[in-house]
């Protein structure tokens, strides 16, 4: 599998500790969080498991609430329909 990144941005008037707790949990998962900038991060996501959590978690949970996805690259979708929800 290619790997995938999402680009994500949090706003600027968003406690540190909202955005960071979001971006724990995407890091939880075995996903290299990387930061690009004070309010944008690369998420990387090496294993078909790791991008379906992590697109799910974006597009679909409070995340999506959080955070906007600014861009894609390799194996990860740009629209929150590639990514069900994930099993257990």
């Amino acid at each position: 599998m290619e790997p995938g990144t999402f680009t994500i941005k949090f706003p600027e008037h968003l406690p540190r500790g909202k955005w960071q707790y979001c971006l724990n949990q995407l890091s939880d998962t075995g996903a290299l969080v990387e930061s690009e900038s004070d309010f944008v991060f690369r998420v990387v996501c090496v294993k078909p498991r790791q991008l379906a959590y992590v697109g799910w978690a974006l597009f679909h949970t409070h995340f999506a609430k959080l955070c906007e996805v600014v861009t894609t690259t390799g194996s990860a979708e740009p629209h929150a329909n590639a990514y069900p929800k994930p099993p257990a």
